[in-house]
């Protein structure tokens, strides 16, 4: 099916893409770069320095929370993640190791662990590029063969499960898209006819995304053309 082809792609190359720029790897013959605190607070995410030469960076990261913390040191799109270090438990520290290329990046600390983090502030690295050969780069590159063929896998699952539970909402079957998606309780008919508004405009979202528009065509459909074709009645 094209839209399952389409995001599967995506989202392999989206997973190959990161771990090809993530340093996280281990140690090269690169440049030596430098060691950094970090304070990870409710309010803030306070790093040392904001900025370091290209090689090996070290992110001593002290959680002063009274919840469990992350850090996190993003590209330059703030959304890719290159390193990152977890469960970091309260008054406790816990050691980020990086190789770092030269370009831009963010840094961000996440109290709790969800959300959108706090203390996001920029973080540029200047030098030259750092090679990485023999071993690091042989791990390097399994690590993206194995990442690669694990989404691949994973959406190939994904894809065709969503669409069902997707056509079981449109059609009323509430019955059949709780057997897609159980544990959820039985629900009432108002939260029933929102979720089958939520998959019939998904549907339509990701159709008309993947399908060039007509010269002029705004995405709406007419009263009376959902009353032709039937598609009023289910997307109440």
């Amino acid at each position: 099916m094209t839209i399952s082809h389409r995001v599967l792609g995506a989202l392999a190359a989206a997973g190959a893409a990161a771990l090809v720029l993530s340093g996280c790897v281990a140690k090269s013959d690169g440049a030596a770069g430098a060691a950094f605190d970090v304070s990870s607070t409710d309010g803030e995410c306070a790093v040392s320095a904001d900025t370091a030469k290209s090689g090996t960076l070290t992110f001593a990261v002290k959680n002063d929370t009274d919840q469990v913390s992350e850090f996190y040191l993003l590209a330059e799109d703030g959304l890719r993640i290159v390193g990152e270090v977890e469960n970091i438990a309260p008054a406790a520290s816990r050691t980020l190791t990086v190789v770092a290329q030269p370009g831009d990046y963010f840094t961000l600390c996440k109290p709790g662990m969800i959300g959108d983090g706090v203390g996001k502030a920029a973080f540029t690295v200047t030098g030259d590029r750092v090679a990485v050969d023999g071993p690091d780069s042989e791990q390097k590159q399994k690590a993206v063969d194995l990442y690669a063929a694990f989404v691949k896998d994973q959406v190939g699952q994904l894809v065709p499960a969503v669409e069902d539970l997707a056509s079981a909402y449109e059609a009323g079957d509430d019955e059949a898209a709780r057997e897609l998606f159980p544990g959820r309780g039985r629900s009432t008919s108002a939260s029933s006819r929102s979720r089958r508004r939520w998959a019939t405009s998904t549907r339509a979202s990701t159709t008309a995304r993947s399908t060039p528009s007509p010269r002029g065509w705004t995405g709406r459909v007419s009263t009376a053309s959902r009353r032709t074709c039937g598609c009023r009645r289910r997307m109440r």
